[in-house]
């Protein structure tokens, strides 16, 4: 083996989560954090990726409509996201595009 094989390490779940959440609050771009910690940004892209995903799957919660009477005759929908961004639908807004309009976003 090279030298560089022998250089690479096996990250633990945790230690993948801590990066992409220290990554996050760093402000610092993927490059310049992956440089800083000896982390290929490849590497560290896909962790980000990986782990908002599941942030975000965790953070969504169905809610039933129906269970909610006058939720129908409402005009409009706000929906309060991290970071004080508000997304505003009117009334027949599709579900559809809502749903590829939070999977397109980045992740807020």
């Amino acid at each position: 083996m090279d030298e560089k094989t022998n250089k690479r390490q096996k990250r633990t779940e945790e230690n993948r989560v801590y990066h992409v959440r220290e990554w996050e609050t760093s402000r610092l771009t993927i490059s310049e954090y992956s440089r800083r910690h000896g982390i290929h940004p490849s590497v560290l892209s896909r962790w980000i990726k990986k782990f908002t995903t599941a942030k975000q799957a965790e953070s969504f919660i169905r809610v039933d409509t129906e269970q909610f009477p006058s939720f129908n005759t409402l005009h409009h929908v706000e929906l309060l996201l991290p970071g004080g961004i508000t997304l505003r639908f009117e009334s027949g807004v599709i579900p559809a595009i809502v749903n590829n309009i939070l999977k397109t976003s980045g992740g807020f």
